[in-house]
């Protein structure tokens, strides 16, 4: 059997027009702090080869995203992407494939020090280091765009969201917070946000308008304890929501991992078995089917930008309706 499998039913969908562009950005500042980057960028119809992604070396998947595609015509937001605790750039393919097809660039790195590779390897940082490090990388990958990375895909740099799942919603918030960044974030996007550690401080230097989307099935970042923090705190503009069958990977491709894991044959027992036990971590309930939740957060996201930018307010209402979604503020 093949180390590499074809999702069978890609979230984009078969046809999407998606790109792929991977490098290495480094930090002057930081000497020996690499940060793995990555974009998904509407796309032109490409012949250019499906990109792989790998749960180990040599071992993964492909979806629809093509490697080094032509990017479509037109100026297209971009969204800064912020993994949670333990996880990688590449976690999120699933969510980010589908934006992009939606008409985003999506720009998503690796924080050095919490990826998954840190985490079993034992090289984890503490907290502290992580949630300055983190900052320090978003900002740095920003001043990379700027100076032309990925131009290529027509990303709008004066049209900027910073997103985060988990632990990248505190990266998300603190980053906004910074002050040569909080005049250039249009919108602050949590999914199953960690926010209990952002600072006062942080939360009054904040400008811009925040979206948070919880499960009322997380048991690791609740609402009632992360949201209900940032509500009671936050100086600026916040609306947040929670889903009522999202669990803390309702965006991530854990419940995915699980479906191509039973065409590999090269996965480690210890990788198989760590993935079944976040089985529950995207719905909530084991075996439930993964697609649903994360296009939740896709529909959500890309709505509450469309009204962020002027579009219809009614759409984004329409669509958290429909998703039975609870209003928290």
């Amino acid at each position: 059997m093949s180390p590499f499998v074809v999702v069978e039913r890609p979230l984009a969908g078969a046809h999407a027009l998606v790109g792929r562009r991977s490098t290495l950005v480094d930090d002057p500042a930081r000497p020996g702090r690499l940060l793995g980057v990555d974009a998904w960028y509407p796309a032109a119809l490409s012949v250019n080869d499906v990109a792989t992604y790998e749960l180990l070396p040599d071992v993964g998947f492909s979806a629809v995203a093509r490697r080094d595609a032509l990017a479509a015509e037109g100026s297209f937001p971009l969204i800064l992407f912020s993994h949670g605790r333990s996880g990688n750039r590449l976690v999120y393919s699933q969510l980010c494939e589908s934006l992009a097809d939606r008409g985003f660039v999506v720009v998503a790195l690796d924080h050095p020090g919490d990826t998954m590779a840190d985490w079993l390897l034992g090289l984890a940082a503490d907290d502290a280091t992580n949630e300055r490090e983190r900052v320090l990388d978003l900002t740095r990958v920003l001043e990379a765009l700027d100076a032309g990375l990925f131009s290529e895909t027509n990303a709008n740099l004066d049209d900027i969201y910073i997103a985060g799942h988990s632990y990248g919603a505190y990266a998300a918030v603190a980053s906004a917070a910074v002050p040569a960044l909080r005049d250039r974030i249009r919108g602050i996007i949590g999914l199953e946000p960690y926010l209990r550690t952002v600072t006062d401080d942080q939360w009054t230097s904040v400008r811009a308008t925040t979206l948070f989307l919880g499960g009322a099935r997380d048991t690791t970042t609740p609402p009632s304890v992360d949201i209900a923090a940032a509500l009671t705190r936050a100086a600026n503009v916040v609306e947040a929501w929670e889903f009522p069958a999202i669990a803390h990977q309702g965006c991530s491709d854990v419940g995915l991992y699980l479906e191509v894991s039973h065409g590999l044959d090269d996965l480690p027992t210890m990788i198989t078995d760590y993935l079944r036990s976040m089985a529950r971590d995207v719905t909530g309930v084991d075996g439930d089917e993964w697609r649903p939740a994360v296009q939740l957060h896709v529909d959500a996201i890309e709505c509450w930008i469309r009204a962020a930018r002027g579009s219809d307010r009614a759409a984004f209402e329409d669509r958290m309706n429909l998703a039975a979604a609870r209003r928290l503020y």
